[in-house]
């Protein structure tokens, strides 16, 4: 693996695959050209079928990646802000006298 980033890889690994897909119907398509017209019609369309899958499979993967770094971002910006909140509170939260209990608020 060339490429360390993980998400690359992927992607790559999606676009060869597809690549290799609509290649082969093309080469397919090709050969029964001088047989019957109605299968070429059938490797068309099935050729495009495959290249609609192919986009859809890589745009959710795209947005599965998006969506990821948003989580990421706001579960990193809760951990940081939640304790800057806590510090404004105005009921003190620890006794300063640990010995002596605090006294009890009714």
């Amino acid at each position: 693996m060339r490429n360390k980033n993980h998400r690359t890889t992927i992607a790559r690994l999606i676009w060869q695959t597809g690549m290799v897909l609509v290649l082969a119907l093309s080469l397919l398509a090709a050969a029964v050209v001088m047989k019957r017209v109605y299968m070429v019609q059938e490797a068309l369309v099935v050729m495009f079928v495959t290249a609609l899958l192919v986009a859809a499979t890589l745009l959710l993967l795209v947005c599965f990646v998006l969506f990821q770094a948003g989580i990421r971002r706001t579960i990193l910006w809760t951990i940081a802000v939640v304790p800057s909140l806590a510090r404004f509170s105005h009921r003190q939260v620890a006794s300063t006298n640990p010995i002596i209990p605090p006294p009890l608020q009714r």
